[in-house]
């Protein structure tokens, strides 16, 4: 039964760390979407002297910058997590005399739930973050077509 237990909560673990990398990739493909029809429309654009429009397109791009740099993190800090099988846990857990498989295994899979739980923690703070940059690219962007019209 614990053996059960700790096995699907593992499971759902690896799988809230996939959903969170598909959040972190429609993200991070939106915001560069976004960079990139900036960058196209001013290239085809006649050439904008408005006031705030550089600053706008030189925040969207340091945000965009910003937004790389974080999901980068987030994506290898999910490698941190572990699955049913990790040799660096299995040599963590103590194997006792008196221990049976199933008591093992369990204890393997509990570990593994706690370090995953930390390592999904941190993933989700930076997807977080990553959501906050796509939005402050979107807001950027908006100003500079609002003040390049």
């Amino acid at each position: 039964m614990a053996y059960d237990i700790a096995f699907w909560r593992l499971r759902e673990q690896i799988e809230y760390g996939r959903s969170l990398d598909s959040k972190l990739g429609s993200a991070f493909a939106l915001s560069a979407a976004m960079i990139a029809l900036l960058g196209s429309a001013l290239i085809f654009a006649a050439p904008v002297e408005q006031v705030g429009v550089e600053a706008a397109v030189v925040s969207a791009a340091s945000v965009f910058i910003a937004n790389i740099v974080v999901s980068t993190a987030a994506l290898l800090i999910g490698h941190m997590s572990v699955g049913p099988a990790s040799e660096e846990i299995v040599n963590e857990v103590a194997i006792g005399d008196d221990e049976v498989p199933w008591q093992r295994t369990a204890e393997y899979l509990a570990v593994a739930e706690q370090r995953n739980e930390r390592v999904l923690r941190i993933k989700s703070w930076l997807v977080g973050a990553a959501l906050l940059l796509t939005a402050a690219t979107t807001i950027a962007i908006a100003a500079a077509a609002i003040l390049a019209v």
